[in-house]
């Protein structure tokens, strides 16, 4: 909503699990393309939920680990790994 109404650029956490999805809905919403931007945001609604669970970097680790991007969901003190 933010890039639709004229902003400029995101901090993303969601974009270190799906980058690609994140790339597409980012250059979908530069290009004022409301549909497409729900149509790639919808999907992701759910995991932009759950990725702040906890404090991150906790539940982004988690899910890059469970996906293969990363071998181990380690976080250094005083965070500790999701459940």
């Amino acid at each position: 909503e933010f890039v639709l109404a004229g902003g400029d650029g995101c901090i993303s956490v969601t974009a270190n699990v799906a980058p690609a999805q994140k790339h597409g809905l980012m250059m979908a919403a530069l290009g004022g393309d409301k549909d497409e931007v729900e149509r790639i945001g919808g999907p992701l609604s759910m995991l932009n939920g759950r990725l702040f669970c906890e404090s991150n970097p906790i539940p982004a680790k988690w899910a890059a680990m469970r996906t293969g991007l990363i071998p181990s969901a380690y976080c250094r003190p005083p965070l500790d790994e999701l459940d």
